[in-house]
């Protein structure tokens, strides 16, 4: 039996597991060799809490036989700012100034990459756990983020994907997604992760899939 349920604290483990492998090597911005958190544990410590982006209340998880095989982060685009504000407030409280201001210095980079724009409903992050892909999880994860965009009002769902991702590419354009922007990640990112689609989907435009 397969069912989405809004995401809980207590997922925050399997979470932070999903999150890394959604963000691929965009994560090792949560690295941090001075830290006493693994990048997993400063992912499930941001999922546990309220305020941010990556913060439980943002998430759905795919329950397969009730097992947790799946993961959804999505919201408004417009929220996007505010969400931004929320992870530094809790990053600072989970790591402290020193290293909050290391991670900043990460993320400078990132900060470069315009993700989405108001009146979008933005995939965040998506992911199925290795030993469950292929099986349209997936898909069906996609489905369920425009069906929260429609509830919200809105009429298109957009997100970030590495170009070197063919699997995922293909995936989103099946699902009627079309590359809007394309660029390189800025920094060392350029160098390990190369560059970058931005795609959309106006969900106004019905698509027969196959």
């Amino acid at each position: 039996m397969i069912s989405i349920r809004p995401a809980r604290p207590a997922d925050s483990a399997q979470a932070a597991f999903l999150i890394r492998l959604s963000m691929g090597g965009t994560a090792a911005i949560f690295a941090d060799d001075k830290s006493r958190l693994s990048p997993e544990e400063l992912l499930a410590a941001l999922f546990h809490r309220a305020g941010g982006r990556l913060s439980y209340q943002h998430g759905f998880i795919l329950e397969a036989d009730q097992a947790p095989v799946g993961l959804l982060i999505s919201f408004p685009a417009s929220a996007l700012s505010l969400l931004d504000l929320g992870m530094g407030v809790n990053l600072l409280s989970i790591l402290g100034f020193s290293a909050m201001t290391r991670f900043t210095r990460r993320m400078l980079p990132m900060m470069q990459v315009r993700e989405a724009v108001r009146g979008e409903y933005y995939i965040s992050n998506v992911a199925v756990h290795p030993d469950a892909q292929r099986r349209g999880y997936g898909a069906q994860l996609l489905v369920f983020a425009e069906e929260q965009a429609r509830k919200l009002g809105l009429q298109k769902c957009s997100l970030i994907v590495n170009q070197h991702n063919a699997d995922a590419i293909r995936l989103y354009q099946r699902f009627g997604y079309r590359i809007v922007h394309s660029g390189q990640y800025p920094g060392s990112l350029a160098e390990t992760e190369g560059g970058y689609h931005r795609m959309l989907k106006d969900l106004s435009i019905i698509k027969d899939l196959k």
